[in-house]
């Protein structure tokens, strides 16, 4: 949640005609991962929460994509919220691997 605000008070507020359909796409895609989260942790099999994992994790590598495309097109300085987003994706990847032991150990 803490990196979707983030990158909303950075690319929400600014008026980019040109380039107002990507940085909503980040936008969603940054809105994605937490709501994903919240949603698999409400289901009671560890395979469901699982699933909801993958889709987060799926929605930061498109974010990735999306903050490194941004940055190559525009003078957004975007380093350190491409690094905290790899970050996210290897606490996400940690969280889904651990619900998926789960489902085998049972």
């Amino acid at each position: 949640m803490e990196l979707s605000k983030k990158l909303y008070s950075t690319l929400g507020m600014q008026k980019f005609s040109d380039m107002s359909t990507l940085i909503q796409q980040v936008l969603k895609s940054s809105f994605s991962i937490p709501s994903n989260i919240a949603e698999g942790c409400s289901r009671s099999s560890e395979k469901d929460k699982a699933r909801f994992m993958e889709i987060a994790l799926g929605s930061a590598f498109e974010l990735e994509t999306q903050l490194i495309i941004l940055q190559s097109i525009a003078s957004f300085e975007l380093e350190a919220e491409i690094n905290e987003t790899i970050e996210l994706q290897k606490m996400i990847n940690a969280f889904r691997t651990k619900k998926l032991e789960n489902t085998s150990s049972l």
